[in-house]
């Protein structure tokens, strides 16, 4: 059968014959036209094509495998060590049972094209003879080849049983080419049902896409991102980088048709080294083995390689048939392994001992401390293991919690190259991952070379292709809002970079305040500093010209730098009645989140400036000043500027007061630990779906306050569940805004329009966003008032993807412009969906917000949306440009990582026994009592701007 192409679709189907605008709940708006743009312009985009020939199909079936004593290895702990292992074992295993049964009955070899996803699934290009089918691999012949990884998951006499059978509850046929055309935006009540349908058609194009690098090794799995098996940059610590692809499949629009398109972007990943952990603490001490186990790297090192996955080493397993131990580390003992004491069935001695006498070894470094494992087995094991008998297992990426300075900045510089760069690093990778030809050449589906040799042959046997060819798009360019300060005066901003930081030099602001009873700080240096003294005059200088009067401050200087210190003076300040503290300390200080919690705990405003920044202005930086003091009048209750919206979108004017914009999004702990989780099992009471024992925070900003450009907001505590916001938080939030509403703007408590900004949301959860998270809105609109009915426009906001776009300067890739807008070509063709860059990158590649209309009751054109969205990103008010995404959404950001930081240090202060427990569950945390004790609703500063 003949290859269709996206311009051959049109014959076959349309989106009109999909009746996306029949519907009276949702229809899709329509691009925007070029007469209301700027300037068009022509781009590339980070997608290729996928073809798919007529008639192509995948078989479904579930894959089992069992050993004979160690039960299932298809499930195990969720950490990254044993899950990238268990996917290796189960891979090797697949194979071996497929050239055992001669490709489970089909007569095929070795290289039977599969695609597996290395767990409980795996899809065949045909049919099986039988529907259930079991191979017993029990001869020393089936498991050649197979990774070593095997006897730290199974003793070395286990068989092994894998079942292939014929799925139950799923789909077994999937009709790839009928699969493009079943993403049915409407369920049967004509709601929005996102990325429900499609989702089996999707999962296995990723999975196909992903097959040649399982196939050859090439590449590891790590989520929805592939990095080379070897490693790459050296991180120090015991840890590398990988580049790698993070790529996806999803189903876009291009003139009333639908294709299905691959999305790519080079990416670069930390990761542990698979080593021997004596070499991994060797790196952390300068390449030196540690003297002795009190060295202060140690302390480094319990907060890197807790709960990293390692395995020990063969050698103690010498002449053994048993189950090799593999464990994560839970500590690091305080005593060298020549005086560490354990308790064994039949011994007691040091742990240097037990391992001279049990196994007959001789530690090289007993002075060095031992690795904990914290065994749930009910086999004894040893519960202490020497570091040169312990390999770290491969392929675990390094978590963002653990990454220090030194690593963030050196993978932000790895990851934040130019678009050309970019660019090429995602077509090298391409190849290596068996995705891209040297030249573009059609394969037939009866071509049989060796699947290894060429990643495209895995794909045509499924009778799908990738046209190596990045798709071209057509775009635009917005006209940028214009900026109004003091007296109506209008700024025009330039356009090229979204910025207007010359033109407001000496303008007033919109709105200043007035800095007369307040105080400085100083840590590390005396309040009398020929340099703090210059500073502050300077700045009571440029204050004066932005419109603030600023009175001289009361000079505090810290004694000790001690908890106790910080409270006498933040005591001494709410007592004297000032409302605002600057404080002063090097950037190598880690006082910061202190700080903040003292703001909250007596309710005065804090601004944290380094005393590197202080001298760079008082060496002639004035734009750093500027900047100090634009935050200053924002925290206090002022405003900066305002931007005016462009003319195509006036009916979207928020300076009218009829729309109340509300912005939330959610901060998430670090996930537990599996020790955590098993821990938690035992317990009454246990909640599957609880991820971590600390909250999720959330964080809510909206237009409630005297002017409507003027977002202030606040966090909530919540169980670590999913990313879906708790109705009842979002309830009792709506009501709180409407209470400031009334009271800071009475003339305007019930606006016509209520715009919802949500962050951080998949694909997946945009029916938890409409259906849930809306629905609460709705119900505390109706709560507040019965006889208010406004118009619900809901739109999501994320720059959680990986779709990159080009624009061109001689042929080579280079950053799109501020106000670049993307809404046909690359878009879904179930929803009002667009790219919209607002901001001027200052490093790297530019990554545009995407955004979604999921809900717009008053009908707005998506040109007017596109505008208000644009105008939003002006509002920031700290710097003089625009920012990436709307400002609510940026600063409830920020306040969703205020209350993870302000709790963080709550129980850094009071310890986790001073937190209240929750009646209904006593292992979860109460959180609205938390919240009643760590927000900022309900005190002196919840009308204000505090975290600006």
């Amino acid at each position: 059968m003949s290859e269709i192409s996206v311009d051959e679709l049109s014959s076959y189907i349309s989106l009109e014959s999909m009746s996306i605008g029949s519907s009276s709940a949702y229809h899709k708006k329509a691009p925007v036209p070029d007469s209301s743009l700027h300037h068009p312009v022509e781009l590339l985009s980070s997608y290729l094509e996928i073809g798919i020939q007529e008639g192509s199909k995948a078989y479904r079936y579930d894959v089992e495998i069992e050993a004979s004593k160690s039960g299932s290895l298809t499930r195990g702990p969720a950490d990254d060590g044993h899950g990238a292992m268990r996917r290796k074992v189960c891979y090797d295993l697949l194979y071996a049972a497929l050239a055992k049964s001669k490709g489970f009955g089909t007569g095929q070899d070795y290289h039977m094209p599969l695609v597996y996803n290395r767990q409980n699934h795996v899809f065949f290009a045909q049919p099986l003879p039988e529907d259930f089918i079991t191979i017993d691999l029990d001869d020393n012949a089936d498991f050649t080849g197979i990774t070593n990884y095997l006897y730290y998951m199974t003793g070395a006499t286990e068989s092994i049983q894998v079942k292939i059978s014929k799925p139950q509850s799923e789909e077994h046929v999937l009709d790839l080419y009928e699969s493009i055309f079943d993403t049915a935006p409407l369920d049967c009540d004509g709601n929005l049902e996102i990325s429900s349908r499609d989702r089996s058609f999707r999962t296995f194009l990723e999975l196909l896409t992903s097959g040649p690098a399982s196939f050859t090794g090439s590449h590891v799995a790590c989520g929805t991102s592939f990095y080379e098996a070897t490693n790459g940059k050296d991180m120090k610590d015991g840890k590398t980088m990988r580049a790698g692809l993070k790529k996806g499949v999803c189903v876009i629009e291009r003139d009333g048709i639908l294709y299905p398109a691959l999305v790519v972007d080079s990416k670069t990943g930390a990761f542990f080294k698979e080593q021997n952990l004596l070499k991994s603490m060797k790196e952390m001490n300068n390449g030196e083995v540690p003297r002795s186990a009190a060295e202060p790297m140690w302390q480094k090192a319990r907060k890197l390689y807790k709960d990293v996955r390692v395995l020990v080493v063969s050698n103690v397993y010498k002449n053994s048939t048993q189950r090799r131990l593999t464990f994560p580390i839970q500590d690091f003992t305080r005593e060298p392994a020549s005086r560490q004491m354990m308790n064994m069935k039949g011994f007691r001695g040091t742990v240097e001992q037990y391992f001279r006498q049990k196994h007959n070894l001789s530690l090289l470094h007993p002075h060095l401390p031992c690795a904990i494992h914290a065994s749930n087995s009910k086999i004894p094991v040893p519960t202490f293991f020497p570091i040169e008998l312990l390999f770290v297992c491969g392929d675990q990426k390094v978590p963002l919690e653990k990454s220090d300075r030194f690593h963030s900045e050196t993978l932000l510089r790895e990851n934040a190259v130019d678009p050309k760069l970019r660019k090429e690093r995602t077509e090298v990778q391409l190849k290596k991952l068996g995705l891209w030809r040297e030249k573009r050449e059609k394969m037939s589906v009866d071509d049989k070379k060796d699947l290894s040799e060429d990643g495209t042959n895995l794909l045509t046997a499924f009778g799908v292709s990738i046209i190596n060819e990045f798709i071209p798009i057509r775009a635009g360019v917005r006209v940028a809002p214009t900026i109004e300060v003091a007296n109506s005066e209008k700024i025009s901003i330039v356009q090229k970079t979204a910025n207007w930081e010359k033109k407001l030099t000496n303008k007033r602001y919109f709105s200043s305040v007035e800095i007369t009873n307040w105080a400085v700080i100083c840590s590390q240096i005396s309040a009398e500093n020929p340099m703090i003294v210059r500073f502050l005059k300077q700045m009571v200088n440029v204050s004066k010209r932005r419109g603030i009067r600023m009175d001289s401050p009361m000079k505090y200087s810290l004694k000790s730098g001690s908890r106790e210190d910080f409270d006498d003076i933040f005591r001494h300040i709410a007592e004297s009645g000032r409302h605002f503290v600057m404080y002063f300390s090097p950037l190598k200080e880690k006082q910061h989140d202190l700080v903040k919690w003292m703001e909250h705990h007596y309710s005065v405003v804090t601004q944290h400036v380094c005393l590197e920044r202080i001298e760079n202005v008082v060496t002639g930086r004035i734009q750093i000043l500027d900047n100090i003091i634009h935050k200053a009048n924002m925290k206090l209750g002022g405003l900066n500027v305002i931007p005016r919206i462009e003319k195509l979108g006036q009916r979207m004017e928020i300076e009218s007061g009829d729309f109340l914009v509300i912005a939330y999004d959610v901060c998430h702990p670090a996930p537990m630990t599996s020790r955590e989780r098993v821990l938690m099992r035992s317990m009454t009471s246990f909640d599957p779906s609880i991820r971590s024992l600390d909250p999720s925070v959330v964080g809510i900003v909206a237009n409630c306050v005297a002017h409507p450009h003027a977002f202030v907001g606040d966090y909530h505590y919540q169980a670590s569940r999913k990313e879906s916001v708790d109705g009842r938080i979002l309830v009792d939030r709506v009501k709180w805004i409407f209470e400031l509403l009334a009271e800071r703007r009475p003339n305007a408590s019930r606006p016509k329009h209520i715009i919802i900004l949500r962050d951080g949301v998949s694909e997946g959860q945009y029916k938890m966003a409409e259906h849930e998270e809306l629905s609460a809105i709705r119900r505390a609109v109706a709560m507040i008032d019965p006889n208010y009915h406004p118009t619900f426009t809901l739109v999501i906001a994320t720059k959680r993807h990986n779709k990159r776009f080009y624009d061109k300067n001689e042929g080579i890739a280079v950053n799109t412009e501020p106000g670049t807008i993307i809404d046909k070509d690359v878009v879904r063709g179930d929803v009002t969906e667009f790219f919209l860059q607002s901001h001027f990158p200052l490093k790297g590649t530019v990554k545009m917000p995407q955004y979604a209309i999921l809900c717009d009751e008053a009908d707005f054109s998506q040109d007017e949306i596109q505008a208000f969205v644009n105008c939003l990103c002006h509002s920031h008010q700290i710097v003089a440009s625009a920012v990436s995404i709307p400002e609510p959404i940026y600063a409830a950001d920020e306040l969703a990582k205020r209350g993870s930081n302000n709790f963080a240090e709550h129980v850094k202060i009071h310890g986790r026994k001073s937190l209240r427990k929750d009646p209904m569950n006593p292992n979860l945390i109460d959180f609205e009592a938390l919240t009643h004790e760590l927000a900022y609703w309900k005190t002196n500063l919840e009308a204000i701007r505090f975290n600006a």
